[in-house]
């Protein structure tokens, strides 16, 4: 699989799906997330197997690198009229050689405005927390907003929400799926919904499967979007469903719209 990577890396063949956040209050898309996607002859057997396996063999930074070039091929198919999330590993922003404005001056060039692009970073596998927090501010500067990604899943989110100020949080599917029937996970996501409101940060329900998932999360309230594969699965670039009025007629003849 390091081989397998590393191939990938030298033939710089990387496709972006993208998966809609669906916003429950304006019943609209609120945005599109991009999403990795090795093709098949690499052998992965999917993208969170590609990242373990660029983790373990310390070649994450690379991948990122060639998921922002990714990215930028893909702008022009995203709507005028949404946001564009854009994932980033705390490896990559703690690396020496990661520059903050080489995404932001790809898709400015192709006239996408950088005001559009929500960077989500994960709490999770982070050694350095303040040169994370650093490198993320840094990207404010050029108009970027911040998302943290998988909040409940690690033990750096409270901290994390302590010193970096977020415009999106995301709340981890499993935590989600599992505050169905297990109150601790219940006071998590209660948790997380008040440092929300305290931060004046919009959160996002991850892992939305079931249509038990989603009216829980309906019921708490304060949950602004959801994502996940009863709403939508991700896309390949170019293939992907961008018809937003498509979209909201399916939800609403079944009934998952807030």
């Amino acid at each position: 699989m390091k081989k397998a990577l590393q191939q990938l890396l030298l033939d710089r063949e990387l496709e972006m799906a993208f998966q809609p956040i669906w916003d429950l209050r304006e019943d609209r898309v609120l945005g599109y997330e991009a999403l990795a996607r090795p093709a098949a002859h690499y052998g992965f057997s999917g993208p969170e197997q590609l990242f373990n396996v660029a983790h373990g063999s310390k070649m994450v930074h690379e991948l990122d690198v060639l998921c922002f070039e990714a990215v930028v091929r893909s702008v022009k198919h995203i709507p005028d009229d949404v946001l564009l999330f854009v994932n980033v590993s705390p490896a990559t922003l703690e690396h020496p050689e990661f520059d903050p404005g080489r995404l932001v001056y790809g898709i400015t060039r192709r006239g996408f405005d950088p005001r559009r692009v929500v960077l989500e970073v994960t709490e999770r596998a982070i050694s350095d927390i303040e040169r994370v927090v650093e490198r993320a501010l840094a990207f404010r500067e050029h108009g970027v907003k911040l998302a943290l990604d998988d909040a409940g899943a690690g033990n750096a989110g409270l901290w994390m929400l302590s010193i970096l100020p977020v415009d999106y949080i995301k709340i981890d599917g499993s935590i989600v799926n599992r505050a169905l029937a297990d109150k601790t996970c219940r006071a998590v996501l209660a948790g997380i919904a008040a440092i929300a409101q305290e931060t004046e940060s919009v959160l996002i329900a991850e892992g939305i499967e079931t249509p038990e998932a989603l009216e829980f999360i309906k019921g708490i309230g304060k949950v602004r979007a959801v994502q996940g594969f009863l709403i939508a699965k991700p896309a390949i670039a170019g293939t992907a469903d961008f018809n937003a009025a498509a979209l909201r007629n399916r939800l609403s003849s079944s009934k998952l719209t807030a």
